[in-house]
This record gives C-alpha cells, structure tokens and sequence, in this order.
C-alpha cells in the first residue's frame, strides 16, 4: 500500500520586485515537511456456522486508497521588494491567508494560463470507473477565480473533509497537470488540527509534486 503524502508547509512568497502584481505568477514554494502517514483497511473476521443453519451477515470492508493521496498545512509569506543581495527595502507580509491558493504541480510550471483538466489529462490508474477513479472523485464544478484575477469556468473540484470547506481544483497549463486548494482561512481540518488548506492529488509509490503559492 502506498503511503499517504502529508507535507506541513510554511511558505514563503518569493520577490515580485516592480513586477505588476495584479498579473504576477505564483511564486515557488519552500516546504517544511512533517511526518507521512496512512491508514489501515480491515482484517479479515470469522464466523462458525453448521450444517442446516442460515446465519445473517452484514459485511463491511475498507480499503486504503492505492490511488490517492493528500498534502495538508498552513500557510505564511509576504511580498516584498529588495536588492539581489536580499536587502529589504520594503516588505507586505500578511496575516490572513482566506483565499490564498496552493497549487501542487506535477511538473515545474512556466505559463500559468490555467485551464480546465478532466480525466483525460489524469495519470491512466485515476481514470476509468473504479469506485476511486478521477470521475467519482471530482464530481462537482464551479468558477476558479486567482488572487491575481484570472477565471475559470466549470473546474472540477473536490471537497476533502474537516469542518472548514477545503476544496481541491483540477486545473492545468499547457504541459502540467495542477490541483490547486485555496485557503478557507484557518479551520479545522480532516484530524481536527487547524490547517490553512488541504489538497486532494493523484499519486503512487514515490510520486513527485511541485509547490507554488499565490497570496490574496
């Protein structure tokens, strides 16, 4: 079974300089990684029955995804403006991440026109009918919309749980697939812990993801 990738990340914005920050692209993300954990599916029970009996059963299974996993954490950063020595001239840090995305790439992204993904852009062992398949996964739809103010229409999305509302969009460029999770604030999530956001990706055994952050 392949573990579940948990990552904590504290980001950090990099600089955008005299860049125009309405039209910026996100920035590479620096990750502080936490422990990797994966559940457990149930083992197998047993009963006696003899002959001429009939004995109710009711069955329950649960098996750990060999298809999934999930990146969780909290989010920190700023803008700011400096020197290529890294001397300060001024800095906008932010304290209330509602609304800022994480996206987790599957390549490293040089265009970030961002456009809607489906299942055929999906790896081949996400796609199909499987009961954890791409499509009964991502079953919903609505509006993207970037901090820096692009749109886009009807993107697949799915919810993970926890009592904030954690989304995770399918999204790509014209060369990666992305899946991008914005920031209800600080809820709580899946485990009860307080997070910033949760992101739902495809991945199998040693599955490599490139992180980017975009700040409100």
């Amino acid at each position: 079974m392949k573990r579940m990738l948990v990552l904590m990340a504290a980001v950090l914005l990099l600089v955008y300089g005299s860049m125009n920050l309405v039209n910026a692209a996100p920035a590479g993300a620096q990750i502080t990684a936490g422990s990797l954990e994966t559940g457990t599916g149930t083992s197998s029970d047993n009963m006696t029955i003899n002959a001429g009996e009939v004995q109710a059963a009711n069955i329950y299974g649960k098996t750990i995804t060999a298809k999934w996993a999930g990146f969780y954490g909290n989010i920190s950063g700023g803008i700011s403006l400096e020197d290529t020595s890294g001397n300060v001239f001024y800095n906008w840090s932010i304290s209330d991440v509602t609304g800022a995305v994480v996206y987790a790439a599957n390549g490293t992204v040089s265009g970030w026109t961002l456009l809607n993904a489906s299942e055929a852009d999906m790896p081949a062992y996400v796609q199909g009918t499987a009961t954890d398949s791409f499509n009964n996964t991502f079953t919903q739809s609505e509006q993207f919309v970037r901090p820096g103010g692009q749109t886009v229409d009807n993107v697949l999305y799915a919810t993970t749980y926890g009592a904030g509302t954690f989304k995770t969009y399918a999204l790509k460029t014209t060369g990666e697939i992305i899946f991008a999770g914005k920031s209800p604030g600080s809820q709580a999530g899946f485990n009860g812990g307080t997070v910033d956001y949760q992101i739902l990706v495809p991945a199998q055994s040693n599955t490599n993801y490139y992180f980017y952050l975009e700040l409100p």
